[in-house]
């Protein structure tokens, strides 16, 4: 049985942060982690996926943007949300596969606002 709650699939090496989210998030989204770039695009590959919350800087990986340039090419009907602890630079931010910034201080109704807007587009 599938399920009809969108699916959101969040990326982060930080997996306090994923628990905690994927807690917030579940009651009205299906949620999906990984704690890796490249594991994520296994995700997409397997499984429907409507939103990725990605973190912009994942350790000893290529990294958010390098996962979202990978899922506009291959899976185009897919949202995108960068997330970010740090300042990013507004030429990242405004990379066309970046559809949404949001920085991590924002919380979580900020996320889950942007999380709507993708969903909508």
């Amino acid at each position: 049985m599938t399920s009809k709650r969108p699916s959101v699939l969040l990326v982060d090496d930080d997996p306090i942060l994923l628990r905690t989210t994927r807690r917030a998030l579940a009651p009205s989204h299906h949620v999906v982690i990984s704690l890796r770039p490249a594991d994520a695009l296994l995700v997409l590959s397997h499984e429907r996926i409507d939103i990725i919350v990605t973190d912009h800087d994942v350790p000893g990986t290529p990294g958010g943007v390098w996962l979202l340039e990978q899922a506009k090419e291959r899976f185009p009907e897919v949202g995108r949300i960068l997330i970010s602890g740090r300042t990013v630079p507004a030429e990242v931010r405004a990379n066309e596969a970046v559809q949404r910034f949001v920085h991590k201080r924002a919380g979580l109704d900020q996320l889950r606002a942007h999380i709507r807007e993708c969903l909508a587009s």
